[in-house]
């Protein structure tokens, strides 16, 4: 897999919205998921810390129908603050928490808009208790024209020495370096499992929101490397990006999946009106 710059490329940066998902997707001639419209979730005015509860649509079919809905009211269990993190191919990854300063319980859960389903997938507070230390990363990997199932990466960061199923931890010395942990749900069978072992990173790496396409999640790193999880094969791998070079002092301006293909958008710290867009090839 690597990066190139594409000859052409339709590409929509929405940088007002902070969160995005499709709805009622289909199936086309094609094999592939169309999209009939987009919902946003926006930043509360009198609270930039809260977003507001209500939804608002904008339809990507041409037509003026109105939304199928303004909130997601459906979920009986939401408390305090709540956000859509991520979406998937017509599917949410949510965050529900409350509390204050240090004791903040976050609970994640999947949500379906179109079956008005839900179901709570991660509380932070119990897998803490467990022995996990920070969440570092939770991302949503579904694509319903391979499998009806989903499947739910977390990046955990660890107090090291963590051992398959077991609750103990054993703490070493400071080092430079963190360890991380990657645990799996699957929807399929309604239960976690631990994948690999331990890695160890710099204190530099920062696992933000991820995309999901081609079968894998992809991070860009804030060492401007790209570390990417196959979800299937459960096999991790890393590549450089122009992000890398220093001398270049690149920054990122979108990095997402459209029509079924990956982009990257950089441009120079000192010249930021001149784009460079990248497309990651499958080979």
């Amino acid at each position: 897999m690597r990066f190139v710059i594409p000859s052409a490329v339709d590409v929509h940066r929405m940088c007002t919205l902070l969160v995005s998902f499709n709805v009622r997707n289909k199936y086309n001639l094609h094999n592939s998921l169309s999209i009939q419209g987009l919902y946003t979730q926006t930043e509360s005015i009198q609270s930039p810390n809260l977003v507001t509860p209500e939804l608002d649509y904008v339809p990507l079919d041409g037509s003026s129908s109105p939304a199928p809905f303004k909130t997601l009211g459906f979920i009986d269990d939401l408390s305090g603050n709540f956000m859509i993190k991520q979406s998937c191919n017509g599917l949410m990854l949510c965050k529900s928490c409350y509390g204050a300063d240090v004791f903040v319980y976050r609970t994640y859960f999947i949500c379906n808009p179109s079956t008005r389903q839900y179901r709570p997938i991660v509380s932070v507070s119990h897998k803490q208790m467990k022995g996990h230390r920070t969440l570092s990363s939770i991302s949503l990997a579904y694509d319903p024209l391979k499998s009806p199932h989903y499947k739910v990466v977390c990046i955990w960061l660890v107090s090291i020495c963590f051992k398959a199923y077991s609750k103990f931890f054993v703490t070493r010395p400071k080092s430079r370096n963190l360890d991380y942990q990657i645990e799996i749900y699957s929807s399929e069978t309604t239960s976690w499992k631990l994948s690999g072992e331990v890695s160890s990173k710099p204190r530099n790496y920062h696992f933000a929101s991820s995309v999901f396409w081609n079968g894998s999640l992809h991070w860009i790193i804030d060492t401007g490397r790209l570390f990417y999880f196959n979800v299937d094969r459960e096999l991790k791998l890393e590549m450089d990006t122009p992000l890398c070079d220093e001398e270049l002092q690149m920054e990122v301006n979108y990095f997402g999946e459209f029509k079924s293909h990956l982009y990257l958008i950089i441009s120079r710290v000192s010249l930021p009106t001149s784009f460079e867009i990248l497309e990651m090839k499958t080979d």
